[in-house]
């Protein structure tokens, strides 16, 4: 399932989103001077794609997909 690859993001991070919900991204850098943090495991986790013929025609081209994930997620 190479298609998948960007689908979850390797190593430790959070993700944030802007108060108005026109940012959103991962945070993988970062300095605090205080806070308390909270770590839980995950229970359950699913995934559901689409079901639309749009979507079921999109073609992802296996040799750019790499690249094209990292250009969004660094273009935040």
């Amino acid at each position: 399932m190479e298609y998948a690859q960007g689908v979850g993001v390797g190593g430790f991070h959070l993700h944030y989103i802007s108060d108005n919900r026109t940012k959103s991204g991962h945070v993988f850098n970062f300095d605090i001077k205080n806070a308390t943090i909270e770590v839980s495991k995950p229970l359950y986790f699913k995934l559901e794609l689409p079901l639309s013929d749009e979507y079921k025609a999109v073609n992802i081209n296996l040799k750019t997909l790499h690249k094209e994930v990292h250009d969004a997620e660094s273009s935040r």
